[in-house]
């Protein structure tokens, strides 16, 4: 079984950031902001043991933005854009479901 590196991108580490922030001071719910980071984490870590098994997203939106070779998994309601490079898993972006076209 091939296991990959994550990289996460800058970019993707603001957006967890921005999630975070969003629901510990909007919602004032600290201990389930710490629980959906730890959670979203290990989900990107999970990457590292099937990143190839999903799709290249068909989405023409994802393609646009993020490349013909973007795949993304949904995480609660977060959607992980990312890039498989060779031995390299690349988090592009961790944006909400909904913005996805």
């Amino acid at each position: 079984m091939k296991t990959y590196s994550i990289l996460i991108s800058p970019e993707a580490k603001a957006d967890v950031e921005d999630f975070f922030k969003h629901i510990c001071f909007v919602y004032k719910q600290p201990l389930q902001a710490v629980r959906n980071r730890i959670d979203l984490y290990q989900a990107l870590e999970g990457l590292s043991f099937y990143a190839d098994s999903i799709a290249v997203s068909q989405s023409n939106y994802i393609q646009s933005r993020f490349g013909p070779a973007a795949r993304c998994i949904n995480h609660k309601k977060m959607t992980v854009i990312y890039v498989v490079y060779g031995d390299y898993v690349y988090v592009k972006r961790v944006v909400h479901s909904a913005l996805i076209h």
